[in-house]
């Protein structure tokens, strides 16, 4: 539970600071090459918690809609997201997979065809395989910056870096619809 309030009170604290630092009118905008409505679907591979015995690297789909917020229209995402992991211990494998909800906004930094933003999740994750720790499964929260970058408009790479239960460090392609 101290982990969970230590991970909101840094996204709030992260979001206060990042938000006074910008003009009003830059809060209701989505950032350059983004729009209200826009349907991006993510996939990648992350750097793994567990080096030692690995036996299946992070992979992670992502989908986000954006959606404005509020009379003012802040720019605001939400979506799902699914991965897999695992790795091998004492002749039985270990492997999870996360499902959950998505929720993020993003920062206008007028930097043409950039979308970082801060996403945190929730859900719950599957444990499959031989070793199963704590059963079947157990809540699952995230809380990670991230960044893409659209090279056409439908085209682009993204990458992801925080506190997960899979990964550290994600990165992947990203389609815009």
């Amino acid at each position: 539970m101290k982990k969970l309030l230590s991970v909101f009170v840094l996204f709030a604290a992260l979001t206060v600071a990042s938000l006074s630092a910008w003009e009003p009118e830059d809060l209701t905008k989505y950032p350059g090459g983004q729009k209200a409505g826009d349907r991006i679907f993510n996939i990648g591979a992350g750097l793994p918690l567990v080096w030692n015995d690995l036996a299946l690297i992070p992979l992670r789909v992502s989908g986000d809609v954006n959606v404005p917020l509020g009379d003012l229209g802040l720019p605001f995402f939400f979506g799902g997201s699914v991965g897999i992991s695992g790795y091998k211990y004492a002749d039985e494998n270990y492997i999870w997979m996360p499902i959950g909800a998505r929720v993020g906004y993003h920062f206008n930094w007028d930097i043409e065809n950039l979308d970082t933003y801060a996403v945190i999740s929730t859900g719950w994750t599957l444990y499959l395989g031989d070793g199963r720790p704590n059963g079947f499964g157990s809540f699952l929260y995230d809380f990670k910056f991230g960044a893409r970058y659209f090279l056409m408009d439908w085209f682009g790479f993204w990458s992801e870096m925080g506190f997960g239960l899979t990964s550290l460090i994600d990165i992947g392609i990203s389609f815009k619809f």
